[in-house]
Order: C-alpha cells, then structure tokens, then sequence
C-alpha cells in the first residue's frame, strides 16, 4: 500500500511541476519571418529589445525589429490583433528606460530660498543637456541654461558639465538616478535694469530624482537638489549711487524635464 501511495504522490508533485512549467511558458512572440516562439517575457525595452525565458530556463534575446506580433496568454495566436488589444498586451509589458546610448534633456527649474534684501526669494530657469550614458552608472554631457535669481536682471547663464548616474528598476519602467551639474554661469550688464557691471562665477547642483518612459519612448524627470551659484551685479539707483551686490546663490531647485534617447550602433 506504501508504494502505491508514494507513486500516487510522485505523480501529483511532477504533474504540479509539469503546470508551472506550462504556466510559465503561456507568452507567444511571432517574428517577421514566420516564426512563432513560445515562453515568459521577462523584460522589454521598446524599440531596442525582447527577453524571453524560454521553458528550459534558458533567456532568448530577440531585437524589436524582427517582432512582428505580441500575445501574452495560452490562447491561440491571431493573425490579426486589433488597436485595442495591442494596447492591453502592451500595459502588461515591461517598458524600462534606456540606460545606455546617447541622451537629450530639456528642463525647467523652480528655485526658492531667502535672501538678506528680500526674504524669500523665488526664481525660475531653463536648461538642455546633450551627453552620452556609457552603462547604466556612468554617463556624461554639456549643458547650457538660463536662470532667473527673482531681483530684476539678475539672470545668470550657466555653462556646465552633466554627470549622471541610472538605478533602474528590472520589472518597471522607472529608474532612480543621481546627477552632478558643475560650471562657470555667465553674468551679462543689463542697461534697462541699471545694471552697470555683472561678472558670474561658479555653478554646482547636486540632485537626486525619479525618471520613468512612455510607451512612445518619451522620459519624463523629475529631480530636487540645492543649486550654488556665485555672481556679482553693480545696479544704479535712483539717486546715481551704485549697489555692489556681490553673492552666492543657494537654492532648493526643483526640476521637472523631458529626454530622448538615441542607442549608439
């Protein structure tokens, strides 16, 4: 009786083993030329990549281009899939942001802090930034930007260098990431705000956000970080004396951004 009930256990363990497997094999991928492969997609990137785990356990990497359908589910494979379902197969699958290739950010800046003459300060800003993310942890580029410190025609043109770091998520599509923004900002006079003489100086935002992609291949940024910057103006007052104002910038900033990417090959 032993025997028969261990063989009856067996056979149950390896029937429960038997639909894992087959559960897990339930996505089918038909390529361009006619061939039609079977497994779990585990991660998409669109328009670069498919990776799917295959029954074995072995990772099959197919490139975008040679996909012609998706379907996930163990039903049988349309010929045809309409807009609609297209759209439900692709919120089920896993859009992760590029994190190599070269990259192009354009941003704009909310900046708010106190200063001695007027209390709190607010000021706003723009930059666009063209670089190149070698791996996922180290990526560089040139920036250019204007910004707005609140009091009139002090407006500071940053100049600066982009360093970047990607911490991605494996089964969403958003990454964390850590940035450095170091140069020199460029001050201008400015005859319709008085302003006689203005020299710039050193620029350095560290920052910390939160990015995430669209189905269209659009990122969306969104970062917080202390921007420092050091400028001089020289402001004729009403009276013909002049205000010397020789500072340093310290501002919470707050960013929010659009990139695109372009893979190198």
């Amino acid at each position: 009786m032993k025997p028969v009930i261990f063989s009856l256990i067996l056979m149950c363990c390896s029937f429960s083993v038997f639909s894992q497997k087959q559960a897990r094999a339930n996505d089918v991928i038909l390529l361009k030329n006619g061939d039609r492969l079977s497994g779990e997609i585990i991660q998409y990137v669109q328009g670069d990549q498919l990776t799917l785990r295959l029954a074995d356990g072995s990772e099959l990497n197919i490139n975008d281009s040679e996909i012609k359908r998706i379907q996930q589910g163990t039903g049988p494979v349309k010929e045809e899939i309409s807009a609609e379902e297209l759209d439900k197969v692709a919120t089920k699958v896993y859009i992760q942001p590029k994190t190599e290739g070269r990259y192009s950010i354009t941003q704009l800046s909310f900046a708010f802090g106190n200063s001695e003459d007027d209390g709190l300060a607010l000021g706003a800003g723009f930059s666009t930034i063209l670089g190149y993310q070698f791996s996922p942890r180290f990526g560089a580029g040139l920036g250019i930007g204007l910004d707005n410190y609140a009091r009139r025609g002090e407006t500071v043109y940053p100049v600066f260098v982009d360093l970047r770091s990607y911490f991605p998520s494996k089964k969403k599509p958003w990454a964390y990431y850590a940035s450095v923004n170091a140069g020199y900002g460029f001050a201008f006079k400015k005859e319709s705000a008085n302003i006689k003489e203005a020299e710039g100086g050193y620029m350095v935002y560290p920052a910390v956000g939160y990015r995430t992609s669209t189905k269209e291949g659009i990122d969306v940024n969104f970062d917080i970080g202390v921007k420092i910057q050091k400028a001089s103006f020289t402001r004729q007052l009403f009276n013909g004396d002049n205000e010397v104002r020789d500072l340093v910038f310290q501002r919470f900033n707050i960013r929010v951004g659009v990139g695109l990417w372009k893979k190198q090959g």
